[in-house]
């Protein structure tokens, strides 16, 4: 063991003579103990106000951490999150989190639990320090390895807790185990230490002590009796202590933080608060931090990208700071609360931190982790609440905004009065019933802030409509000082519009208002009014105008619209039996936009109709909408829409399709916001309200996160008969899997972790198919059944602002062939060949001798009998003549009956195509599954020209009904059978009073029966059909099944529904007639039914010629549920295509109807 000790000390002398590199203390500064005192005061800091609010996550053994107590946090190279705890190591990729732990029989595992620190190399190896020596860990290979010390000789001052470690650019691995300072060189594996006269303690610390390599590439370590500088050049160390008598000195020798900022200052954080260390001038400025009159302990120390200091305090959880002209001043305060709270910190006792590549600021304290986002928020907020940022709202349910002239912001609480709230300051001025005097309001529900022109002011409540006057509020007939217009006493007021006139249209719970403001007079429409002047229901939500100055008006039950012109009220409701409709009678909010169109916000979607050709578009929650309920809609000054919902708000930008969500996570008072709480003002700032406060924002200072998310493989376990097996995967790397691995299931995460939930993903599988396809938020992939080859599974990722990573990153998977079809087993196959060619070459040669003695033997016989046959074969020839003369005339026949076959034949081919032309066109249009809002694909292969298998669709009044049918044989006979079954249903729907789906089976039937009068006799025909048959009430969305063989398929939430079928045919069976079973199921939004002959499922394929079979078909119905239906149909036509693999026939006509409902 190498130990040297060359220690240059760094405090001032006993005899006050100072080093040529010691601080110089002027006697003008030396202060007695009073002065002294008196400066500590001074410095102690206070704190100011800060008027952002970050939002905490949190993570705690709850979310899987190994255990609550972090001293140690590190992004790697690839992205991940490190957390060292005193039960393990954890990496998290923003979803879940890995545990590392020490296992006593495994030498490739964690060489102690208790984790202090973690580095990593330039090769992307981490290094740990524990509490039982250093270890290193191989990302690629998925193990630890470790460095255990050998103690050379009795005293050896090393110990094994590695309280920090550092790693240099040279690739050198430097920990801290004072009083050494120990440098590792991982490719001679050589241990070098360097011991100091300071640091030297018996007692095991429980925190880190950090180590630290600046950039001109010194070596700073902290100990528990002061702060060591190491010079790798010369070797030597350069101690800083305190000393009483200079204030220049370090202010404490417990040091518990080290850090180097952006200007290569060293930021000390020790028992009393921050030193930082000037390297230009060697000065300590020391920064004393006390809260509450106790001296704060800084445990971590951090600079965000706007050069702002974050520090880890024990016990005072963590500040944000500014340092100018060598003085610290608190900017923020941020502590933990009894429970858990995203505005609070989990714990105060803050020992690391540290901010990721995405300026995420991580926490590891006493109680798990914390994470906020330091980028600019998107919204800001306004709120009460005990945080230094409050405002002094009456109440955070908020039911109206305003901002006056003044900048001054208007806000109205829902039962409890009326703010006005001074920006500058967040002070409010409050009216409310429980006030008096001028600040007396007669109802506390302040549902409408109205201007009515800059120095007017209105407000609706639910006793009335009040004008701001003198600083109070007076009724609106006696601020005009008439008794011409009501004074909405005891109507609840919902909304206000002034038109182009100056008057004023009104929106109640009991019907609209129209105020004539020059002549004081008023008009009140209702739903009990004549026709042209009555509204849809008395419940006016919205109101707005458009470009000829038509009044929209929103109601409970439909959509109004008055015109000046004709003075005239049109009332529009929703059409079920069209698409170009309103798609709710439920109508909360509206707004008009410069391009003609009418917004119109429901509490089921979006309608966005062009007022000008009366075409309406349809947007909801399938479309990205954040919630189907749109409490408010505003346009910005840049064309774009924002909808307010009961889950979020939303933004679609102008000349886009593509609907983005805000949540809280992006700094929003709440995921619900409320009815009418909605402002734009003049400047163009919009105001949204809900029930825990409200946002403002300028649409164009909204920042995007820009950075890319790097991807990354997570886990990837596959399925044999063994059970699950879980293979340790990276970026490119090759995964082997055997024949016998029935499946295998992929995680991957985009490593951008502002909002992971947010992050959206789209794959490939080469070797499939050349489409990426969207999964959404899906971050888990599942496959089944892949084919012997190597495929490349690609993953692109995006962070929560839709910025992606276009290069992506993929692995590649080898499936591999059974034994008997391996390259071992055709080389065995090959020689076994050549073998065996050899055997029968060498026989061949043995027989080929024999045959040749007999053959001469036979030739001198033969030869004999050639001159005999000579002279019979000149005999017969005359005779051969003769019948050769026959054969041309009997071939001539032949001729013209084969020209008469074949024109036979085009004959009978010409007339089964017209047969299929006949019966295309009596096959149904899907046309009337689009119309009614059912998205669906239909696969109808014939046999032959024509089919047996048919389909049919009929619409009645509310009912949809539905068939899906496969008739005895195929073919001509089959077509037959089909169009007969055709023409039975459309009768039996048409004439008769059948209400349920197995009475329609059963009277198409006895149809069957007797028309081709079949019996019990078997010499009778016992054609018939095998049928699955819907009926589908419209407007309950319940569904009746009945069927002949051929079942059902439902799948609902990632769950398959089999709905079967009797097993008996619609036709004579000779067990007799029995009745058909029905089945009454309700629908659910998103249920995809699929209905099928039995074609497919009897289809013959694959490496051995079996059947399709149904259980491979219920699989495929699995993985393709959630596709869009156009892309259904083909994953189910490449299916089974690739199942017949251009081996074998098509066995029997194929048809399959699949729609969701929406």
């Amino acid at each position: 063991m190498l130990i040297k000790q060359k220690i240059a000390y760094h405090y001032i002398s006993n005899n006050n003579k100072a080093s040529k590199i010691f601080f110089i203390v002027s006697n003008s500064i030396i202060l007695n103990m009073k002065k002294l005192s008196f400066l500590v005061l001074i410095m102690a800091i206070v704190i100011t106000s800060f008027s952002q609010n970050y939002r905490i996550n949190h993570y705690t053994v709850k979310q899987g951490l190994s255990q609550s107590v972090i001293y140690s946090l590190l992004q790697d190279s690839r992205g991940f999150i490190w957390v060292g705890t005193q039960d393990g190591l954890n990496r998290f990729d923003g979803y879940s989190f890995i545990k590392y732990i020490q296992t006593p029989s495994d030498t490739n595992s964690l060489s102690d639990n208790w984790v202090y620190s973690i580095s990593e190399d330039s090769n992307g190896n981490l290094w740990i320090g524990t509490r039982r020596g250093l270890c290193m860990y191989n990302y690629a290979l998925n193990n630890f390895c470790r460095y255990p010390h050998k103690p050379e000789y009795q005293n050896d001052p090393y110990i094994d807790n590695v309280y920090g470690c550092a790693v240099s650019k040279a690739g050198k691995i430097y920990t801290n185990t004072p009083p050494l300072v120990n440098i590792f060189d991982p490719k001679s594996k050589k241990l070098t230490h360097y011991m100091n006269s300071i640091g030297a303690n018996q007692n095991v610390e429980e925190r880190s002590l950090p180590i630290i390599i600046d950039k001109e590439g010194f070596i700073w370590a902290a100990t528990t009796s002061g702060l060591a500088q190491f010079d790798p050049k010369t070797e030597k160390f350069t101690n800083f202590q305190n000393s009483p008598s200079n204030k220049n000195s370090i202010s404490n020798n417990s040091i518990l933080a080290l850090f180097e900022d952006n200007q290569n200052r060293i930021w000390i954080g020790t028992k009393s608060g921050i030193d930082v260390l000037d390297k230009s001038d060697n000065h300590f400025y020391r920064n004393p931090i006390v809260l509450n009159n106790n001296s704060v302990e800084v445990r971590s120390i951090v600079q965000d990208q706007k050069g702002f200091y974050w520090a880890g305090t024990q016990g005072s959880g963590m500040l944000k700071l500014s340092y100018e002209n060598n003085k610290i001043t608190i900017l923020n305060q941020i502590t933990s609360k009894d429970e858990l709270s995203p505005s609070y910190l989990n714990n105060s006792f803050v020992n690391s931190m540290f901010i990721d590549q995405s300026q995420n600021l991580w926490i590891g304290t006493l109680n798990g982790l914390d994470k906020t986002d330091l980028k600019d928020p998107k919204f800001k907020l306004f709120r009460k609440s005990s945080e230094s940022n409050s405002i002094d709202l009456l109440d955070n349910v908020i039911a109206s905004i305003y901002k006056d002239k003044k900048g001054n912001i208007w806000v109205g609480n829902w039962g409890k009065g009326l703010n006005i709230v001074d920006r500058k300051t967040n002070k409010a001025q409050h009216f409310s019933t429980s006030l008096s005097g001028k600040n007396h309001l007669v109802n506390d529900f302040v549902h409408v802030i109205f201007e009515y022109n800059e120095n007017e002011i209105w407000i609706g409540t639910q006793d009335g409509i009040y004008v701001f006057q003198d600083n109070q509020f007076v009724s609106l007939n006696k601020y005009y000082k008439t008794n011409q217009i009501p004074d909405f006493a005891g109507n609840r007021t919902v909304c206000m519009l002034k038109d182009k006139f100056n008057n004023v249209w009104i929106g109640t719970q009991g019907g609209l208002y129209y105020l004539d403001m020059k002549n004081k007079e008023f008009k009140c429409f209702t739903s009990s009014g004549v026709k042209g002047e009555k509204v849809s229901d008395n419940l006016i939500y919205s109101l707005a105008l458009d470009y000829n100055y038509n009044l929209w008006i929103a109601t409970k039950n439909g959509l109004d619209k008055y015109s000046y012109e004709s003075d005239q009220i049109e009332n529009f409701t929703r059409d079920e039996k069209s698409n170009n409709t309103l798609c709710d009678n439920y109508i909360v909010s509206l707004c008009y936009t410069p391009d003609s169109t009418l917004w119109i916000g429901t509490k089921n979607g979006i309608n966005r109709l062009n007022i000008k050709n009366n075409i309406f578009k349809y947007y909801a929650e399938a479309d990205g909408l954040a919630s189907n309920i749109v409490y408010e809609i505003v346009e910005d000054d840049f064309g774009n829409m924002w909808f307010a919902t009961g889950k979020g708000l939303s933004e679609l930008k102008k000349g886009n399709e593509k609907i983005k969500t805000f949540t809280e996570e992006d700094g929003l008072q709440g995921a619900e916001f409320n009815l009418r709480a909605s402002h734009k003002s003049k400047d163009g700032e919009i105001f949204f309200g809900g029930m825990n406060g409200f946002n403002s924002f300028n649409p164009h200072e909204i920042s995007e996160n820009k950075f890319v998310p790097s991807i990354e493989f997570t886990s990837f376990q596959k399925l044999n008969k063994k059970g699950t097996e879980n293979v340790h995967v990276a970026s490119k790397d090759t995964v082997v899997l055997n024949y016998g691995d029935i499946s295998f299931n992929v995680e991957f995460s985009a490593l951008e972790y502002t909002s992971s939930n947010k992050n959206r993903y789209v794959y490939k599988l080469d070797g499939t198919s050349n489409s990426w396809i969207d999964i959404g938020n899906k971050r888990v992939l599942t496959f089944s059944s892949l084919s012997p080859n190597k495929y490349q599974l690609w993953i692109k990722g995006s962070n929560n602002d839709g910025i992606w990573n276009e290069k992506g990153s993929f692995i590649i998977i080898e499936v591999l062939p059974p034994w008997w079809r391996s390259n071992i087993a055709y080389a065995i196959y090959f020689l076994s060949i050549i073998f065996s060619v050899i055997i029968f070459i060498k026989y061949r040669e043995r027989s080929l001798i024999e045959q040749k003695r007999v053959l001469e033997q036979k030739v001198t016989e033969r030869t004999e009998e050639v001159e005999q046959q000579k002279n019979e074969i000149v005999d017969k020839n005359h005779e051969l003549e003769q019948q050769n003369s026959e054969i041309l005339a009997q071939r001539d026949t032949l001729s013209m009956q084969n020209e008469k076959i074949s024109k036979q034949n085009k004959q009978i081919r010409d007339s089964i195509q017209y047969a299929s032309r006949i019966q295309s066109a009596l096959l149904p249009s899907t046309t009337t599954l689009s119309q009614n809002n059912l998205e669906h694909f239909l696969i109808f292969r014939p046999k032959d020209i024509v089919s047996g298998d048919f389909y049919w669709i009929k619409q009645t009044t509310e009912h949809l009904l539905i068939a899906v049918a496969d008739c005895t044989g195929h073919g001509v006979p089959g077509a037959f059978m089909s169009m007969l079954g055709n023409a039975f249903l459309n009768e039996i729907i048409n004439h008769s009073e059948i209400t349920q789906a197995n009475q329609v089976l059963e009277r198409l039937r006895d149809l069957i029966i007797l028309s081709l009068e079949q019996s019990g006799d078997d010499s009778v025909t016992r054609d018939g059909m095998d049928i699955s048959f819907c009926d589908i009430n419209l407007k309950t969305k319940e569904i009746q099944f009945a069927g002949a063989y051929n079942s059902m398929y439902i799948l609902r939430n990632g769950e398959l529904i089999e709905v079967k079928a009797n097993r008996f045919p619609v036709g004579h069976y000779y067990k007799g007639l029995q009745p058909f079973v029905n089945s009454n199921i309700q629908l659910q939004k998103g249920d995809v039914i699929y209905m099928l002959t039995d074609g497919i499922l009897d289809q013959f394929g694959g490496e051995n010629g079996g059947k399709y079979s149904a259980k491979r078909f219920r699989n495929l119905l699995l993985d393709i549920h959630q596709l869009p239906m156009d892309q259904q149909k083909e994953s189910v036509e490449m299916s089974l295509d690739k199942w017949m693999n251009n081996k074998y026939e098509q066995i029997d006509d194929i048809t399959m109807l699949g729609f969701k409902l929406r």
